[in-house]
C-alpha cells in the first residue's frame, strides 16, 4: 500500500509543479509534457497494482467428425463389418471434395476403445469376442473437447454382451443426456438375410410301447423377409414326415404334429429344413428330441366305489388292453374292496389303504366315485406325494361321489380346477374336442383332425356330468360340453403338478356309447379306443433309479461354465446315492466325463466345454433322461442376424441423436462438415507482465524531457 501511496503523493506533486510553470511554456508543448507525465503516472500505477486485463477472443474454426466402428465378431459374421468400411471410404471422399475438411477421427472398439489412422481402415480385424457398445461412449466423450460441437457417427449392428434388453440402456447413459456432442447412430448389417430355426417339443419322452408320444415341429422364421424349403422329419432313419413349407412376416411360423409309437428303446427323432437362399448361419435349421419306450406294459390302479355301469364298463375296457397290466378296487358292503384285474389271481377282498406302498407301484391311478368324507387327510397328502414326488398319472372321474367335489385344500390344489361346487348336468349333450384336444392321441383316436372332430359329432349324446371350477391357469382343455347352458363347458382338463400330471374327467355316463354299438351289433371301438387312449397315452412310466437332467436346449458361451443338474428318484426302496456320472458327448463323437455331488435332492456338478457344438449328457449306470445342449463360441454374437434395431433405437432415443440409414447420415455428415463453427476465447493478461508496458513509461518520460528542453526548461 506504501508504494501505491507515494505514488499519489509524486502525481499530485508533479501536477502542482506543472501547474505553478504554466506561464512558462508554449501552451501546445505545456499540453503535451502534462499528458505524458500523468500517462507515465498511471501506467506505473497500473504496474505496481497488479491488475489483471480479460479480452474476448472470437475465431472461426472446422467441425470435429468421430467415426466410432464396431469390431466384435457379430460384424463379420454377419457380413456387417465390409458394409461399414464401405461406408466409411465413401463418406471421406465426399469430405475430401470440400474447400475446408473437418477434423477427422476414427475410433475402433470391441472390448476397448482405441483410435486408428485412415491406413489401418484397410487391415482392421473385426474379431474383439466381447462387445461393450453402452460402455464405450462414456468413454469416448471423456476424450472429446466438449465444446468443439462435435459429431459422432456410430457404425455398428448393435450388439451389447454386457447389455441384453434394450430396456437397460436408458438408466446405463442417462447421465449423457444433454452434451453438446451430436450423434448419428448408423445400423450397419443386412436385415434381409432370411434364417429359420426349428424346434422339436418335447425334448425328451417316456413312453410306453403300445401309446402313442405327440411330437411338435414348428419352423420358425426368425429374420429376414421370406424363406422357402423343405422340412423333414426322421425317426432314426425312417422319414416320417416331408413338407415345403414357405415362411414370410405375416406368416413366420408353420407347426406340424405326429404321433409316433416307436419300438422299446432309444429313439432320436430329427427334424430339419433345407438351407435358403442366401442364409449364412444353417445351425438352427436343424433339431433333435429324444424317446426312450420302457420294455413292460403299464401299470394301472383303479379304484372306484359301489358298482355301476361306467366303472363296470372301464374296468372291462382296460383288462381286454394286453398292454394294460390292471389292478380294479371295487367297494364291497363296507367290508372292503373286491380286488379284480390281471394283475391278480380270481377275486380278492382287501382293505382299501392309499399309501405310498400301493399307489407307488403304478404309473396310472384312477380314482372313480369315492366319497372323499371316507378317506383319511393322509391319503390325499400319500396322493400329492405320488404326483409331485413320484412323478405318477393321476386321472380322476366324475360320479355321484366324485372326489372332483373334494374340499381338501391338499386335494383341491391338486386338481387342474378349482374347487367345484357339486352340480350336476342332467340333460343331453355331446362332447366336443378342443384344438389343442384333436392333438392329443387319446382324443383324436390315431385319425387326422378333421376325421377325429367328425367321429366325436357322430358319437351318441350323454345325459350326466359334473360340472368342474374354472381351469387353472397352467391347465389344458381337452374336451368340452356342447348342447348344455353351464357356467364352465370343460369337461376334460389337466395339467402337470411336480413331477407328474393329473387328469379330470367330468362326464359319467360313456358307458352309453358301448351300449349303442351293442344294440347294432358292432364293437364298442370307439369307446375302447378312449379309455384304452387315455390310459395309454397320458400315462408315464415309473422307473426306480432315475434321473431327471436340467438344462434342457441351453445355449451357453465356450468360456461359460456350465453347471449340470439333475434329481434322483430313487423310488420306493432304493436310496440316493452321493454322487452321480454323467458322459456328455459331442456331434463329433469325442466324450467328456462330469460328476454330479448330491446336495439335498438335487445333484450338481460344473464343467466347461472348450468346443462348439451340440452336447449330449447321459447318466452313467442309471436310467435317465438324455439333456442337449447347444455350445458354441461367441454363441450370443453368432446367433443374431443383421442389426438389432430395437437396441439402436434405445441408444439414439437416450443420447438425444439420430438413428439413420446410410444414405440419411451421408448427408447429416456432410452438412455438419460445411458448417463453420464460432467460439468465444476469454483471455486473461497481467499488466506486469507485458515488457512493452515498461518501453512505454520510458518513451513518454523521454516525450516530456524533449519537451522541456524545446521550452528551454531544465
Amino acid at each position: 500500500m506504501a508504494p501505491k501511496f507515494l505514488l499519489l503523493i509524486v502525481a499530485f506533486l508533479s501536477v502542482y509543479v506543472y501547474l505553478s510553470e504554466r506561464t512558462r511554456w508554449k501552451r501546445w508543448l505545456w499540453i503535451v509534457a502534462l499528458s505524458s507525465r500523468m500517462l507515465a503516472i498511471g501506467i506505473i500505477w497500473l504496474l505496481l497494482s497488479q491488475v489483471d486485463l480479460r479480452i474476448k477472443r472470437r475465431y472461426s474454426y472446422n467441425p470435429q467428425i468421430h467415426f466410432l466402428i464396431d469390431t466384435s465378431l457379430s460384424m463379420r459374421l454377419n457380413s456387417a463389418h465390409e458394409e461399414a468400411i464401405k461406408f466409411l471410404n465413401l463418406v471421406m471422399r465426399r469430405l475430401k471434395g470440400l474447400g475446408k475438411p473437418p477434423d477427422i477421427h476414427i475410433w475402433a472398439f470391441g472390448e476397448a476403445l482405441r483410435e486408428i489412422g485412415m491406413g489401418e481402415l484397410s487391415s482392421l480385424k473385426f474379431a474383439d469376442g466381447r462387445t461393450r457398445l453402452i460402455a464405450t461412449i462414456p468413454a469416448l466423450l471423456r476424450r472429446l473437447d466438449s465444446e468443439a460441437g462435435c459429431l459422432v457417427v456410430m457404425l455398428t449392428d448393435g450388439r451389447d454382451t454386457d447389455f441384453e434388453k434394450p430396456s437397460m440402456v436408458a438408466d446405463a447413459i442417462k447421465s449423457l443426456r444433454g452434451s453438446v456432442t451430436k450423434w448419428v447412430i448408423v445400423g450397419v448389417g443386412s436385415r434381409t438375410v432370411p434364417n429359420v430355426s426349428v424346434e422339436l417339443t418335447p425334448q425328451f419322452t417316456l413312453a410306453f410301447p403300445a401309446s402313442a408320444v405327440t411330437i411338435r415341429c414348428t419352423a420358425r422364421l426368425t429374420s429376414g423377409e421370406s424363406y422357402s424349403g423343405k422340412l423333414t422329419i426322421s425317426l432314426g432313419l425312417r422319414r416320417m414326415l416331408q413338407r415345403q413349407i414357405t415362411l414370410s412376416k405375416t406368416h413366420a411360423a408353420e407347426t406340424f404334429e405326429l404321433n409316433l409309437s416307436p419300438p422299446p428303446g432309444e429313439h432320436t427323432i430329427m427334424a430339419s429344413c433345407s438351407r435358403g437362399l442366401g442364409e449364412q448361419f444353417p445351425e438352427d435349421n436343424i433339431a433333435t428330441a429324444f424317446i426312450k419306450t420302457v420294455e413292460r406294459n403299464i401299470r394301472a390302479l383303479f379304484i372306484a366305489g359301489s358298482p355301476n355301469p361306467e366303472f363296470k364298463f372301464i374296468k372291462q375296457a382296460l383288462e381286454e388292453d394286453g398292454a394294460i397290466d390292471l389292478l380294479s378296487l371295487s367297494e364291497r358292503n363296507g367290508i372292503g374292496f373286491l380286488a379284480q384285474g390281471n394283475l391278480v389271481s380270481g377275486e380278492q377282498v382287501l382293505k382299501l389303504s392309499i399309501n405310498r406302498g400301493m399307489v407307488g407301484k403304478f404309473d396310472i391311478v384312477i380314482l372313480g366315485n369315492i366319497d372323499a368324507a371316507s378317506l383319511p387327510p393322509r391319503a390325499f397328502e400319500e396322493l400329492a406325494w405320488y404326483v409331485g414326488e413320484r412323478g405318477g398319472t393321476l386321472l380322476v372321474l366324475g360320479g355321484e361321489r366324485s372326489l372332483l367335489n373334494s374340499q381338501n385344500r391338499t386335494f383341491v390344489h391338486l386338481l387342474p380346477t378349482e374347487p367345484s361346487m357339486g352340480e350336476f348336468i342332467n340333460g343331453e349333450f355331446s362332447l366336443n374336442p378342443t384344438e389343442t384336444g384333436l392333438k392329443c392321441a387319446a382324443i383324436n383316436m390315431g385319425f387326422g383332425a378333421n376325421k377325429a372332430e367328425g367321429l366325436w359329432r357322430s358319437l351318441p349324446k350323454l345325459k350326466r356330468g359334473i360340472i368342474l371350477g374354472r381351469p387353472k391357469s397352467a391347465s389344458q382343455i381337452l374336451l368340452k360340453y356342447n348342447g348344455v347352458s353351464v357356467s364352465n363347458d370343460a369337461a376334460l382338463v389337466w395339467h402337470r403338478y411336480g413331477a407328474g400330471k393329473v387328469i379330470a374327467f367330468a362326464p359319467f355316463d360313456t358307458w352309453r356309447w358301448w351300449m349303442n354299438a351293442a344294440r347294432h351289433h358292432t364293437q364298442p371301438n370307439e369307446f375302447l379306443k378312449f379309455w384304452q387312449g387315455i390310459v395309454r397315452c397320458m400315462a408315464t412310466p415309473l422307473l426306480d433309479n432315475w434321473i431327471t437332467l436340467t438344462p434342457d436346449e441351453t445355449l451357453v458361451d465356450t468360456d461359460d461354465v456350465l453347471t449340470v443338474c439333475a434329481t434322483y428318484h430313487a423310488g420306493l426302496t432304493l436310496r440316493q446315492p452321493k454322487e452321480v456320472k454323467l458322459i456328455a458327448t459331442h456331434e463329433s463323437g469325442s466324450q467328456a466325463t462330469i460328476k454330479l455331488h448330491r446336495h439335498g435332492d438335487i445333484y450338481a456338478g460344473r464343467i466347461r466345454l472348450g468346443r462348439a457344438g451340440n452336447w449330449t449328457f447321459k447318466p452313467i449306470g442309471v436310467n435317465g433322461n438324455r439333456s442337449s445342449v447347444t455350445v458354441a463360441a461367441q454363441l450370443r454374437e453368432r446367433m443374431r442376424i443383421g442389426y438389432d434395431e430395437a437396441f439402436l433405437h434405445a441408444i439414439s432415443k437416450s443420447l438425444e441423436g439420430k438413428f439413420l440409414n446410410p444414405e440419411e447420415a451421408m448427408k447429416a455428415i456432410v452438412e455438419h462438415a460445411q458448417k463453420r463453427l464460432e467460439r468465444i476465447e476469454l483471455l486473461t493478461i497481467r499488466v506486469n507482465s507485458l515488457p512493452w508496458l515498461y518501453l512505454f513509461v520510458l518513451a513518454l518520460l523521454l516525450l516530456e524531457w524533449t519537451t522541456r528542453r524545446w521550452s528551454g526548461l531544465n
